[in-house]
């Protein structure tokens, strides 16, 4: 049995949420896929009456009791709040002219066990880029981008707000192996054929990069996009990447994510962690 793809927007309560609806419609119209709306109440289902038979502790007992109690009052609230929340949020699709199919999924827990129970049938996953509590001008990005990214098989976008219909695009490009993997994903999807691309490569890392560059520049054109090669003058990778976003209009940035080992990326920073804190435009990550 085929089991039908969503695009699975991972939704908190927070500013951004409309934001994340908005750029999960826009995925998903280019697709032709309905979207999935995932909800995760950072709540563990209560264990205490589990550990009272293992404990051999009597029902009775009146702190036991008590705890039991207290746990039912939290749970139920915040099942409430989840019920809201996801309602609203199929209410804003459907007030931006959404009219595909909008699923609902809401679990207790952690994101990435929920994503990991979803993944079977999504194709891609789009996220804020902060969670729930964080100030919009905090440079810092959540945690639960890079869990979620290094465990995803599809690509991830990371959304900014308000909503912004993308028109042009740019591919980060170092001529890594990941960097090819990126340029072979645009290829083989509609999501960017429509829009103006460039692909950037930073400094100039020598004649293999180079021609790293122009067969991925080909492949794109013959696969009907539009698409510009830019070697740009020595610089930051991060900064070159960013001055280049500002100065061409660009609307999306696609990154190749975590192609280090987490161990080399904490000693030597990461290159995708800086460009999603220091841009506000979408990121679009392929792992």
């Amino acid at each position: 049995m085929t089991i039908e793809q969503h695009i699975l927007a991972c939704i908190d309560g927070s500013k951004a949420t409309d934001s994340v609806c908005d750029y999960a419609a826009w995925y998903a119209r280019k697709l032709a896929l309905p979207i999935s709306l995932l909800h995760v109440s950072d709540l563990s289902a209560s264990k205490i009456s589990e550990l009272s038979d293992a404990l051999g502790i009597d029902n009775s007992n009146a702190l036991l009791r008590l705890l039991i109690e207290r746990d039912a009052n939290t749970i139920s609230p915040a099942a409430n709040d989840s019920d809201d929340l996801t309602a609203n949020a199929k209410r804003h699709l459907e007030s931006q002219s959404y009219d595909a199919k909008v699923y609902i999924h809401q679990h207790d827990g952690k994101l990435l066990p929920a994503i990991e129970y979803l993944s079977d049938r999504t194709r891609a996953i789009v996220m804020a880029r902060r969670e729930e509590g964080r100030d919009a001008n905090d440079a810092t990005i959540g945690d639960h981008i890079e869990r979620v990214v290094r465990k995803a098989d599809v690509p991830v976008l990371i959304c900014s707000e308000p909503f912004a219909e993308p028109n042009a695009y740019l591919i980060a490009f170092d001529a890594s192996d990941i960097a090819i993997k990126t340029t072979d994903m645009i290829a083989n999807s509609p999501l960017l054929k429509s829009m103006q691309g460039h692909i950037v490569m930073v400094g100039d890392p020598g004649s293999a990069a180079n021609a790293r560059l122009a067969d991925a520049t080909d492949k794109l054109r013959a696969a009907g996009f539009q698409i510009e090669p830019h070697n740009v003058p020595e610089a930051p990778a991060v900064d070159g990447l960013l001055d280049f976003q500002e100065k061409h209009d660009i609307d999306i940035i696609v990154v190749g994510a975590y192609s280090r080992p987490k161990l080399q990326q904490w000693l030597l920073g990461s290159t995708t962690t800086d460009i999603i804190a220091n841009t506000s435009c979408p990121v679009l990550l392929v792992h």
